[in-house]
């Protein structure tokens, strides 16, 4: 996509997908999305910045990470997708440290 940009910003126990959009976007091009290279799938990832919201839905689709949450600017991150036993269960908010998502 070409107004689409991807970057991961790494944290202790987790990472945060982070998009950045400039412009509108088109939902035909979806299957040309690709994660950055950075993304590490051993550990939860938090989704978090301003696109539509069936980007959201495609990014969790195809991650691959133990858990997947998104981030909701007034409760925190909230789980979506729990992959593992050890990982978070889907629904709750762990606790990120409000300095990661500013």
């Amino acid at each position: 996509m070409n107004n689409l940009s991807l970057s991961v910003i790494p944290a202790e126990y987790f990472q945060i997908l982070s998009i950045s959009v400039n412009g509108v976007l088109d939902p035909r091009e979806l299957l040309s999305v690709e994660l950055p290279h950075e993304l590490d799938v051993s550990h939860g990832v938090v989704i978090y910045g301003r696109g539509p919201i069936w980007l959201y839905t495609y990014l969790s689709h195809i991650l691959l990470n133990p858990w997947i949450a998104v981030f909701d600017p007034r409760q925190g991150a909230i789980v979506v997708e729990s992959h593992r036993i050890d990982a978070p269960p889907v629904g709750t908010t762990p606790s990120l440290g409000a300095s990661y998502l500013k």
